[in-house]
């Protein structure tokens, strides 16, 4: 079934981002096994007590009103590991650790509300605007043609030599088009450019099943990450029209399943009657 009739069916216990990052995990390494902290919303953590990405990005309020009610509330109240901090009078900005996990959990609210109601649910962690720019990149990606032959084809040489990610190619290679910039390789937040997404897009799109989705990722030098890999692939395997939100196409899906089902118990009437 698809990703959205997953997400139907759990009645609220897993978004349908989560079952995206799930099935990733799960088509890259199939006989590994999922543990409960890998799985997003989970909560396991090798060390009792201590804040796990996946609690962060699947922690909503409860819905009686009880407990804490804002991520900023839920996150401070936890130990925190090594590395991760918030933004304080005390600290001038949020650590990369805990901007890299606020941003998923933003990111896996895309499609369960709104973008104004997601900043204030964050308390201050994230703006309207970087929420913008975070479900922007869940929409379904552009994949453009007439991309270069060598760039969609590049992959590392068997014997060492050259580039050892794609980003060393591109920025060797030479011969790129007007406004063609790569976001720098440790700064939260920055995007490369329109032109320059393209080409990551048909490079990482033509990997669909070649490599697991990590691999690319890494492969990438930083340039797309795991879960964008995920979406990405979902595009290419749907083979629907491009620019089209990965959004819409499940939730034709999951409008489409509803009809047949009430079809199924209508028919299933008449057979009584």
């Amino acid at each position: 079934m698809s990703q959205a009739d997953v997400w139907e069916l759990s009645d609220g216990l897993i978004g349908k981002n989560q079952v995206g990052v799930l099935w990733g995990a799960i088509a890259d390494e199939p006989d590994a096994g999922v543990l409960e902290g890998d799985v997003p919303g989970g909560g396991g953590s090798s060390v009792p007590g201590v804040l796990t990405r996946p609690e962060v990005v699947g922690w909503r309020p409860a819905k009686d009103g009880t407990g804490l009610r804002t991520l900023r509330a839920f996150l401070e109240s936890r130990p925190q590991p090594a590395g991760f901090g918030l933004k304080s009078g005390n600290r001038p900005r949020t650590s990369q650790m805990a901007q890299d996990w606020i941003n998923a959990w933003a990111e896996d609210l895309h499609g369960e509300m709104m973008q104004a109601d997601v900043v204030d649910l964050s308390d201050g962690l994230v703006s309207k605007a970087q929420v913008s720019r975070l479900w922007q990149s869940l929409e379904r990606p552009e994949i453009p043609e007439g991309v270069p032959v060598d760039v969609v084809g590049w992959r590392p040489a068997p014997d060492g030599t050259g580039p050892r990610t794609f980003r060393d190619f591109l920025n060797t290679r030479g011969d790129l088009p007007a406004d063609f910039t790569l976001k720098p390789k440790d700064r939260t937040g920055a995007r490369s450019s329109v032109v320059a997404r393209g080409w990551i897009n048909a490079w990482a799109g033509k990997l669909h099943g070649k490599m697991p989705q990590a691999e690319v990722a890494e492969l990438s030098g930083g340039l797309i990450n795991k879960n964008q890999v995920v979406v990405l692939w979902a595009a290419v395997a749907g083979g629907a029209g491009g620019g089209v939100p990965v959004r819409v196409v499940e939730e034709a899906e999951a409008a489409r399943a509803r009809s047949r089902e009430l079809s199924r118990h209508e028919n299933e009437g008449e057979g009584d009657s």
